[in-house]
C-alpha cells in the first residue's frame, strides 16, 4: 500500500483508473489530474488587424467583459492578463489571456466564452445603427434630415469604416484617398461619397 499526497488540494478533473483493486502498470500514465477550478483561464483569439488598436493601450487600461453559459454574467470589466507575441499563420490571430472567477465551480474547462473589449472609436467617424444603412452591394447610403424642423430627408453615400453586430462606423470626414476614389466612382456612374 502506498499513500499518494497531492501537492495541492482541488478537484479531480481526470482519472485513469476504473475502481478499487485495479492495477495500473504503465508508469507514464497519471493516476489522477487535480486542479484548482475556483478560477479559470480564458484564451481568446484576436484578429491580427485589431492587434494594433489593443496593444497601443496602456497595460492598466486593458480590460474586457466576459460572458459564458452558466456564469453570473457580470458587466464589470476584468483585466486582460496578456497578449501573445506570436500570430498564428493559419488563423491570423493572436491569443489574448485572462481569468474568470468560478464561484460554485459551475464552469467547465473548454467552454465557449465571448469577450468584449470597449475601444474608443477611431478619429473622424460617426457610429450609426446598422439598420440606418441602405446598401446595393457596391455603395452604402444613409438618409439624413438636414433640418430637424422639416420632414425632408436627403440620401447620402457614406464610407463604412467598420461593422459590428448592431452598429457601424462611417466617415465624418473623407480622406484625400477617398476623395480620389470618388473620381473613379463618377466614371462608373456611382454616387459621390459624402462625410456624415
Amino acid at each position: 500500500r502506498s499513500a499518494l499526497v497531492a501537492p495541492i488540494s482541488g478537484t479531480i478533473i481526470e482519472s485513469n483508473i476504473g475502481g478499487k483493486g485495479e492495477f495500473l502498470s504503465d508508469n507514464t500514465v497519471n493516476l489522477f489530474t487535480i486542479a484548482n477550478v475556483d478560477r479559470l483561464q480564458i484564451l481568446a483569439y484576436l484578429s491580427e488587424d485589431l492587434l494594433k488598436d489593443l496593444t497601443k493601450r496602456d497595460a492598466d487600461q486593458l480590460s474586457w467583459t466576459v460572458k459564458t453559459a452558466g456564469a453570473d454574467n457580470n458587466k464589470d470589466p476584468t483585466p486582460i492578463d496578456g497578449i501573445s507575441y506570436i500570430v498564428d499563420p493559419n488563423t491570423h490571430a493572436a491569443v489574448v489571456k485572462g481569468y474568470i472567477d468560478n464561484p460554485g465551480r459551475k464552469l467547465r474547462a473548454g467552454q465557449l466564452v465571448s469577450a468584449e473589449v470597449k475601444m474608443p472609436p477611431p478619429d473622424n467617424v460617426v457610429e450609426i445603427p446598422l439598420t440606418a444603412l441602405a446598401e446595393d452591394g457596391r455603395q452604402s447610403f444613409v438618409f439624413v434630415q438636414p433640418d430637424p424642423k422639416k420632414h425632408e430627408y436627403t440620401m447620402r453615400r457614406v464610407q463604412v469604416v467598420r461593422r459590428f453586430e448592431d452598429t457601424a462606423y462611417v466617415r465624418s470626414e473623407l480622406t484625400d484617398g477617398e476623395q480620389d476614389l470618388n473620381k473613379e466612382d463618377q466614371k462608373n456612374n456611382l454616387r459621390l461619397a459624402e462625410p456624415q
